[in-house]
């Protein structure tokens, strides 16, 4: 096994311990920084990236800096070693909601109910900040080892007054996840957009496969445009009414019909105290 040369070293105050894992845009450490008296996460972007993902980057950490709340991963600091942009960032023991619905299939609809609750929290912080996420997925949660959610990767945010983000017509987002007026106009998108990625996620966890389960990209945007959207007690039996009907609502084609973060998070917090399922 080659050595990383990164391994020992000093990065914004953070020596890095051990590589984490690594992607097609970079590189995430353990580390520990003695200023805060925590292990944190130190992700790199490759150096041969594009100017645009080298500027994603910088968003990611930018846009998740200004948000202060226990379910949105915390970013300490960014900064740059040569060529290297950097992000040093909380450390979440865990894994990815994707990886928890890989190994266990669909999950205990209130286990994902509790998780709806603390990802509406994190985009109710998100959204009051003026920042839209624009990739809610189940790759994007994270689950603690405390079982506790924390939305993660910022990188595709339009944050308010940043010149650039929506000039074109390109669809921003993943197609499973994202809203169909996000595809009809990526420069219009508001913050339901996130509630629908949200919804998205929730009906994948509870049911086992996504709402609108194709392998195409393009036969997924077309359903999400014109098919109805099949039930959650229809492919999932025994399912609460009132938890299913709730992640419907956040896939209303319409925007104007989903719930804000705020309310989703009290309405589902309200489905448990009703029927005696509070954490």
């Amino acid at each position: 096994m080659v050595d990383d040369p990164w391994i020992g070293s000093v990065v914004g105050g953070v020596i890095l311990l051990s590589r984490l894992g690594s992607g097609s845009m970079g590189v995430v450490y353990r580390g520990r920084s003695e200023a805060l008296d925590r292990h944190v996460a130190v992700k790199f972007i490759r150096e041969d990236n594009t100017a645009e993902e080298r500027g994603r980057f910088l968003r990611e950490g930018r846009a998740a800096a200004k948000v202060a709340n226990d379910h949105v991963v915390r970013v300490f600091a960014t900064g740059e070693v040569g060529d290297n942009l950097y992000i040093i960032l909380e450390l979440v023991e865990g894994e990815t909601l994707a990886q928890r619905i890989e190994r266990d299939g669909a999950l205990d609809p209130w286990m994902v109910g509790h998780i709806g609750v603390e990802c509406a929290l994190g985009l109710a912080a998100i959204h009051q900040v003026g920042i839209i996420h624009r990739d809610i997925k189940p790759d994007n949660i994270l689950i603690g080892l405390n079982g506790r959610a924390k939305i993660s990767d910022l990188g595709l945010a339009k944050v308010p007054d940043e010149a650039g983000l929506t000039r074109t017509r390109a669809v921003v987002g993943t197609p499973l996840y994202v809203a169909p007026e996000a595809v009809l106009d990526p420069r219009a998108i508001t913050a339901a957009a996130d509630i629908y990625g949200l919804g998205g996620t929730l009906y994948h966890a509870v049911a086992g496969k996504p709402a609108f389960d194709l392998s195409e990209p393009s036969a997924i945007i077309r359903a999400k445009l014109e098919d109805a959207l099949v039930p959650l007690r229809q492919v999932r039996h025994g399912i609460p009414t009132e938890l299913a009907q709730l992640i419907e609502r956040c896939l209303e084609r319409v925007p104007q019909l989903r719930p804000t973060a705020d309310q989703l998070a009290t309405d589902l917090s309200g489905i448990f105290m009703r029927l005696g399922r509070g954490r």
